[in-house]
Order: C-alpha cells, then structure tokens, then sequence
C-alpha cells in the first residue's frame, strides 16, 4: 500500500538531514518550540594523532572501554541534497582509543570494507563483545570480536531485518509474525513472541523493553480524510495478544531512554490546503509503553544561521539529533556548538559513557570530491 505523503515526505527529510547533516528545514515543536540554549559549561578538546586517512561514515563503536573506529568512505562524497550516491570507496583498517589514557592502537582490519550509515539498512551495534555490522562492500554481515581481535563472517537467520536492536547478548527483530532473537556468537535463533494482530502495523520499529518487545509504527490508508496517519505502538498484552496506543504524531519513535519511546524529528504539519487538519500534528513525542501515555515533545527552532556540528548519536536518556542534546530525564535541550574546526558535514558520533566521540569529516569550502584529514574530538556536556 502507498505510504501516507506526511509520512513519507517526514522520513525523506529526517533520513536526508541524518545522513548529509544539512540544516533543518523544518520549523519544531508543536506550537510551543522551545529555542536551543547555548552549551554553557560544554567543552571540546581535540583528540591528537589518529592514525587514519581522510575518510567519513566510518564504523564508531564504544566497547566499554574503548572506542572503536573501522572502515569508512575514502572516496568523493554526496554532497547535501545532492543526486549521488555515497560511499564510493570504502576502507577496512580500524583503530581503537583507549580514553583513559588517550592512546590509539591498531585493530585487525575487516575482511572487506565496511561503512555506516543510518539509513539503507547500513548499521552496527555491539552485542557482548562483538561488534556486529551490517554495511559492506559486499553486502554481508561481520562480526569483529573485540576480545580476540579477529573478524568473523555472520549468517543471520532468514528475514532477520529492520534496524539492529541489541540488548544482552543478542540481537532482536520482527520477521513476518515472528519476533525473533539470534545470538550471532552461538549462532542460535529464537522465538520471542508471535505478532499476528487482525491489522499488524507497518513500517515497524522494534524495541525491547520492560513490558517485551515492543512495535511501534504506523497502518496506511486508515486515518479518515480530515486526519493523518498518525503513528502508533503495539505492546504485549501479557495473554498472547497485543495492546495498539496510538499516538498524537506524525513522526517515527525511534530510541527507547529506559522509561519512554522517543521520537525528536523537529516539525509539525497541519495539512495544508489539500487536507486542512483541524490542527497541527507534530513530528516529535514520546510514550510510556507501560501505560501508552503519549506527550508531544517539544524540540529546538530551526535556525539557518546555526553552524553548529549537527551530529546524532543516542545512548540512555541522552540522545543528541541534528547537533541538540536532549536529556530525557530533564527535557532540557543544550547545542552542541562547534569546535575549533572547519570540518563541516559527515561527522561520526557515538557516546562513550559521559562523553560524545566525534569524528569526521568534510571540508564545505574544499569539496566534496574526497574526505578532509580525519578529526577526532570529545564533547563533554555541562554538568
């Protein structure tokens, strides 16, 4: 069935602000935006000596101890809302860095080369001590065992698909009506949970939660003429069924904090004058899958003018989109600002406990033919 054009249209801008780290363009906030506020008491520093080529989108990992860095796009790079593809060459060798005494070392390098990137089911996650990817140059899934030091080829089960989702040692998607969860270490499937509602959702997200493996997306082609499609949440209902929440927004849940499910895409949409909506729906919001309480959440303006690194990366409460840090325990949002930099898109982040790693990138002055020397900085958010 056709997506809804709001819905689409929001996951076109939400994939291509991710990827090519362009300004918002999208105003935010269910009529209430809240302005961003400086990063009083943040700070950056430089970390010196990486021991890498100019690339980008490289694979970033934190292991608990060290953060890893594999791979990447070595080649010219699709410039923002450009009709191009990326990558274009990709490398294998990786390196780590250890925080705590500020040291690289070489890893052992991928036996292909290997990328990452949030959309086109391009991604990694850290599953006990593997680090799982799925984005390579010929389209399989490796493992690199962080202890060993070794790379391994991985053999999903069959429909094993969607964004990586890990908790414990194993991975978890929907395939079908199943539910499934794979240890790629024992290389063992199996079945969490059977969803077969009367009208399963679609374009569904998968996280695991306190109350079970959670859904949330959306049902195409059922909101009435004068509504949107909104989306909404499938829960487990403890006898072998489902609950459905629906939600008062538009826009994609797509981080679980602990508590609630988030969704921060900025914007609201009322329908114009094709469908003139009673009122404005917003992108963003969260919900207690417990309960299915749902609030809108409200996020930064826009700013054209803000030349801030629009990073993203999500670990626990905090979740950084588009260069705004947003703690979920607070509603407090912090801009990330720059540092003293003039690397400007393609910027790499992953949390390593209190810290934001961020590597990159592209110089918009020089190009987008290949990547700048290769930066690494920390972001130490305010106390």
């Amino acid at each position: 069935m056709t997506p809804h054009p709001v819905r689409r249209l929001a996951a076109v801008a939400l994939a291509v602000c991710l990827s090519a780290c362009g300004p918002a363009a999208t105003p935010g906030g269910p009529g209430r935006s809240v302005e961003r506020v400086a990063g009083q008491g943040a700070t950056w520093a430089r970390v010196p000596d990486i021991p890498l080529s100019p690339r980008t989108d490289p694979v970033l990992a934190w292991t608990g101890s060290e953060v890893l860095v594999v791979g990447g796009n070595t080649g010219s790079i699709c410039p923002p809302y450009a009709d191009c593809t990326t990558p274009t060459e990709l490398a294998s060798d990786g390196v780590a860095l250890d925080p705590a005494t500020g040291t690289w070392r070489q890893v052992a390098p991928a036996p292909v080369g290997v990328w990452n990137s949030w959309g086109g089911g391009h991604d990694s996650v850290v599953v006990g001590d593997l680090l799982v990817v799925r984005g390579t140059r010929d389209t399989s899934w490796r493992g690199y065992d962080v202890v060993g030091d070794a790379w391994s080829t991985l053999s999903p089960p069959p429909g094993f698909e969607g964004r990586l989702v890990a908790s414990g040692d194993r991975l978890w998607a929907r395939s079908g009506s199943r539910i499934l969860s794979w240890d790629p270490v024992a290389d063992a499937v199996r079945l969490e949970a059977s969803y077969a509602p009367q009208r399963p959702l679609q374009d569904t997200q998968l996280f695991v939660t306190p109350a079970g493996p959670v859904l949330a997306g959306v049902r195409y082609g059922e909101a009435a003429p004068d509504e949107p499609t909104l989306t909404q949440v499938d829960v487990p209902d403890g006898a072998g069924g489902w609950r459905r929440f629906v939600t008062g927004q538009v826009g994609w849940l797509g981080h679980w904090d602990g508590r609630r499910l988030v969704g921060v895409e900025p914007g609201e949409v009322d329908g114009g004058e094709v469908n003139a909506w009673d009122r404005a729906y917003p992108f963003a919001g969260t919900l207690d899958p417990r309960t299915g309480d749902w609030q809108p959440l409200d996020v930064p303006r826009a700013d054209l003018s803000y030349t801030g690194w629009r990073v993203s990366a999500a670990a626990g409460s905090r979740i950084v989109s588009l260069g705004h840090l947003l703690d979920t325990r607070t509603g407090a949002w912090v801009a990330l600002d720059r540092p003293d930099s003039g690397l400007d898109h393609n910027l790499a982040a992953t949390w390593a406990d209190q810290r934001l790693f961020v590597l990159g990138g592209v110089d918009q002055e020089a190009g987008f033919e290949s990547p700048a020397a290769p930066e690494a900085w920390w972001w130490t958010p305010p106390a």
